[in-house]
């Protein structure tokens, strides 16, 4: 029960817009996944309703830049943490529409051009 808390605690902590929270709680995962002798991944599975797919929620355009931010490294690792090939258990983080469509956001806050100078020098100019 102890370990479930955790794991449930790190898990909704993966996408927290501290870094050095985000950090924390990924290292606290490795360490309970090395304890108990599970996968993050399969750990995870047991939070995936309340951790893992609320980051699929929503408009990623709408959230302050350090959210963005959390909210794909927490995918990412999540990512990362599944198993490779064509497994037939359900995937942490499954390749779906809603995953679709917030990498497609992704991509075009990446591309969206910068309105601000780049140089806080230029705004004097």
């Amino acid at each position: 029960a102890a370990a479930a808390a955790l794991t449930h605690r790190f898990a909704l902590e993966l996408g927290n817009a501290n870094a050095g929270v985000r950090d924390a709680s990924r290292a606290g995962l490795r360490e309970l996944s090395q304890l108990l002798g599970r996968s993050v991944c399969s750990l995870l599975m047991e939070h995936r309703e309340a951790a893992v797919l609320p980051l699929l929620t929503g408009s990623l355009r709408l959230l302050p830049l350090v959210t963005q931010v959390a909210t794909c490294e927490a995918l990412t690792y999540c990512i990362l943490e599944q198993p490779s090939g064509a497994s037939p258990a359900p995937r942490l983080v499954p390749l779906d529409a809603p995953l679709l469509a917030l990498l497609d956001q992704a991509l075009a806050l990446a591309e969206a051009p910068d309105d601000g100078p780049r140089d806080p020098r230029e705004q004097a100019a």
